[in-house]
């Protein structure tokens, strides 16, 4: 009996051992995956997700005339709106490379007003470096990012038409899942695979319905402040403050960035630009603890250290289109965790209550 005690403790490390070797391997194997099939699996979870605010749509549309007529009618509007996008990002960064001399010039001209502080206060040349030099670095950032928009541009318009190939197999392929996870398990197991699968689409059709309303909150008032002001490409910086809405804490602060910093580049120095940076300010802080939180409530239940870990992951692994679905991924691991009795603990670690 004194031996017993021993012989099992080697037994049970070797045993964590081999556990978390199993783990560790999975974790590495799945990573390798997740990058290299990036291509492939980005677009296509796009597409289910936006898969999850589209059928509503076109569910309602079959009611009010036909399967097919609905089908249709959504297709072009979902063409159509693919399309639009496709345009703006196009025009915005064609205007950008079009303006870039002004923005050139503009910017020599503030490091000028630099350049004459720093002669009055020489203390300031310690702090800022050598006027000089930001002037040709602000020059080649400009010239950097409106190349870099150009690019991104185009991408923008091939990730588009991909998404839409995958979008329509995905809504011809949803009315007939259930039947095809019935014919392929047992009834028990088919039972179970339905039921985490209604889990999730509840989960991620409130979360999107709730995020499509905060972001159209969000989007709406920075489009008029924008466009009241004259800050050029209006319409691009409104759609693209409702996309980044969906990137909870990151997404915010870039479509703050961005238009602001084409204001103080675009828009005559004074008032104007300073009016258009504390508007956006407050618009973005009205959304991110009033209008946000107030709509999505529950929708999510993730903890904020979840939410800032899934975007750092996802981020990390598929960059901003990973930080785009971040949340929605998670939500559905935290699911799927909580329907297996070995990972239930750490998916009510997950929650944020």
């Amino acid at each position: 009996m004194s031996q017993t005690v021993p012989l099992r403790r080697p037994i049970r490390d070797r045993a964590i051992i081999r556990m978390v070797a199993t783990y560790l391997v999975i974790a590495a194997s799945a990573w390798y995956l997740l990058k290299e099939l990036a291509p492939v699996l980005r677009p296509l979870l796009v597409a289910v997700f936006l898969a999850y605010i589209i059928l509503p749509v076109q569910a309602g549309l079959a009611r009010r005339t036909s399967k097919i007529a609905g089908f249709v009618l959504l297709g072009l509007a979902v063409a159509g709106a693919c399309a639009l996008l496709a345009a703006l990002s196009v025009r915005s960064a064609a205007n950008l490379v079009e303006d870039l001399p002004h923005y050139t010039e503009r910017v020599k001209a503030m490091t000028g007003h630099v350049r004459e502080l720093a002669e009055r206060w020489p203390w300031l040349t310690d702090m800022t470096g050598d006027p000089a030099n930001a002037t040709d670095a602000g020059a080649g950032w400009l010239r950097d990012y409106a190349g870099t928009a150009a690019g991104t541009a185009a991408d923008v318009v091939t990730q588009c038409l991909i998404v839409g190939v995958y979008l329509l197999f995905v809504l011809l392929g949803a009315a007939h899942l259930p039947q095809r996870i019935q014919s392929g398990f047992d009834p028990a197991r088919s039972e179970q695979l339905l039921a985490v699968l209604a889990r999730i689409n509840v989960a991620i059709s409130s979360y999107l319905r709730a995020k499509v309303l905060a972001g159209l909150a969000l989007a709406f008032p920075a489009t008029i402040i924008l466009w009241a002001f004259g800050v050029k490409s209006t319409l691009f910086w409104g759609v693209l403050t409702f996309m980044l809405s969906f990137i909870p804490y990151v997404g915010s602060a870039i479509a703050w960035t961005g238009p602001t910093v084409l204001a103080f580049l675009d828009l005559e120095p004074g008032w104007r630009p300073i009016a258009v940076a504390i508007l956006l300010g407050a618009d973005h802080g009205l959304s991110a603890y009033l209008v946000d939180p107030a709509l999505t409530g529950k929708a999510v239940d993730l903890s904020p250290l979840v939410i800032l870990l899934a975007l750092a992951f996802w981020g990390l692994c598929w960059g901003l289109e990973g930080m785009l679905l971040a949340v929605p991924l998670t939500v559905v691991v935290r699911i799927i965790l909580d329907n297996l009795p070995a990972t239930r603990p750490i998916a009510r670690m997950m929650g944020e209550g």
